[in-house]
């Protein structure tokens, strides 16, 4: 079983769980993962999270590109990985149907392996896209309908049209 988590620092990934974490302290987080085997991955490092150093050691990967974060955040992210000799991951984050496939990882590994062993593999990155502005608002929107937050929605709906093809600048 693998969970995204919200920890009290950002979102960590435990990939390869026997059972649901309860901590939501980075630190305990990551040791109670590790505690039963757990993989933990590091999606969008630099974006909407505050990671120690010590966090970014903790982790077994860390998401390299992800499709909804600036080049510089992902040059950040890679630059990370590399220095710290972490695996890197892609993801595409997608909240919407049609960017499921806009980041997409390629392993070398054989289809009997399991998951610890395919994300160990030889690693390649196979695509990387990033997504529209307008797809982000647009899941923005739907985020704040089912949050019942009606002023997030409009001012949502206003940049969705604002980022229009037709819009005018």
């Amino acid at each position: 079983m693998s969970a995204e988590y919200k920890s009290t620092s950002g979102d960590i990934i435990a990939a390869c769980l026997s059972r649901p974490l309860l901590q939501r302290e980075p630190m305990a987080l990551i040791q109670e993962a590790h505690a039963q085997g757990a993989l933990i991955i590091l999606p969008h490092p630099y974006r909407g999270s505050h990671f120690s150093d010590r966090i970014l050691e903790e982790a077994d990967i860390i998401e390299v590109f992800n499709s909804r974060c600036s080049d510089e955040l992902n040059a950040r992210a890679l630059a990370t990985a590399q220095a710290l000799g972490k695996p890197g991951i892609v993801g595409a984050d997608a909240h919407l149907a049609h960017e499921l496939g806009l980041a997409l990882n390629e392993y070398d590994a054989p289809l009997t392996a399991d998951l610890r062993s395919i994300l160990f593999s030889s690693w390649q990155v196979a695509k990387t896209e990033h997504t529209t502005m307008r797809s982000i608002r647009r899941s923005q929107m739907i985020k704040a309908r089912r949050r019942m937050r009606p002023i997030l929605f409009a001012k949502n709906l206003v940049r969705w049209v604002q980022s229009s093809p037709t819009a005018t600048p």
